[in-house]
């Protein structure tokens, strides 16, 4: 038989054991006055938010796993009922609702998981109401009960992706193109037909440069002739490899000339014009060459004057103009959107 002192010690330790008939202190969460939005308040809002919901003040509160949650709600006025709904932030998880009470007295909800939750409170009623929130924990154990029910706040990046499609340049061509190559009559200035000759020409989208020979009679033809041979002569290869590429695109493209000019023969005044009557260059002479990068869009013109009072004149006329051609094409792509966002978590 055991001594009677023995038996006073297990009942001592059976009444002060942690774990049989005690219960964890409540811990109060908050303890506030809240305001909640009357319909007349959300009406408006909403008339001049067009298909916008009204954003009903929400609170956040961190819970650990196993916690109860106990709610007290009162309010003055008894007219109308209110809402709650309480679920997981940024969760489908919705771990209480209650679409109409007037007053909530101790309710009890257990906490599934430790996360962060939110508190939304809406009426019926037509105009706001005041009304006194407490929110209280039990703590599950008492690993979990100095657990704060604070949240802070941070930045969270949001990484979407949206189908396009993007253009890429597939690949870029030089065009040669003989604008104009004539010879044209200009009268002398006593001819009924005037002494005048205008000759337009357009030249192409994304022009680099262009390039005009002009030359009076057979002088003017001779100069030319002997560019030409001097041209075969000393680029027959790069002449073969180009499509277009002629001693008119050679000195488009800067490169080296094979004109001389000359003075002997009859003469005739010129003036290159753009669309606006802007003088892009002008001059008098028997035969004349250059080289012009000026990209005026819409119609440019080459006016030809002959003021010989009695002969007439023939002017060959040429002009070349070196452009880009690009091919592009439309592909599939993936558009990256960040946006950033304000989203609340546990200060534990």
């Amino acid at each position: 038989m055991k001594p009677l002192n023995y038996y006073f010690i297990l009942c001592a330790s059976i009444v002060n054991s942690p774990s049989i008939g005690q219960t964890l202190d409540l811990v109060t969460v908050t303890n506030q006055s809240i305001t909640i939005p009357g319909m007349l308040t959300v009406g408006v809002w909403e008339k001049d938010h067009q298909n916008q919901t009204y954003p009903y003040p929400k609170m956040f509160y961190a819970f650990a796993d196993g916690d109860e949650i106990i709610i007290d709600f009162s309010t003055e006025n008894k007219k109308g009922t209110q809402t709650l709904k309480i679920k997981e932030y940024d969760s489908p998880s919705v771990v209480y609702s209650n679409n109409s009470f007037q007053a909530l007295d101790g309710i009890k909800i257990k906490v599934p998981k430790t996360a962060v939750y939110q508190f939304e409170f809406a009426t019926n009623h037509i105009f706001d109401r005041s009304c006194k929130l407490v929110i209280r924990r039990i703590p599950a154990s008492e690993q979990t009960k100095n657990y704060n029910p604070n949240i802070v706040w941070k930045d969270l990046n949001d990484t979407s992706y949206t189908s396009t499609t993007e253009q890429h340049l597939v690949k870029t061509d030089t065009v040669i193109t003989n604008l104009i190559d004539q010879v044209a009559k200009v009268h002398s200035s006593t001819n009924n037909y005037g002494n005048r000759n205008t000759i337009d020409f357009q030249l192409p989208s994304n022009t680099l440069a262009w390039s005009y020979y002009i030359g009076v009679n057979q002088e003017g033809k001779k100069q030319f002739d002997a560019a030409s041979q001097s041209f075969l002569s000393g680029a027959a290869e790069l002449a073969s490899s180009i499509s277009g590429y002629g001693m008119m695109a050679a000195l488009a493209l800067n490169a080296v000339s094979f004109f001389s000019q000359t003075s002997a023969g009859e003469n005739v005044h010129y003036w290159f014009t753009n669309s606006s009557q802007v003088t892009l260059k002008n001059g008098d002479v028997v035969s004349d060459h250059g080289r012009m990068t000026d990209q005026s869009s819409g119609k440019n013109y080459l006016i030809l004057v002959n003021d010989n009072s009695f002969q007439a004149i023939d002017v060959m006329v040429k002009i070349t103009a070196v452009s880009v051609s690009q091919v592009w094409e439309s592909r599939p792509a993936q558009k990256m959107s960040i946006t950033t966002r304000k989203v609340p978590v546990s200060s534990n």
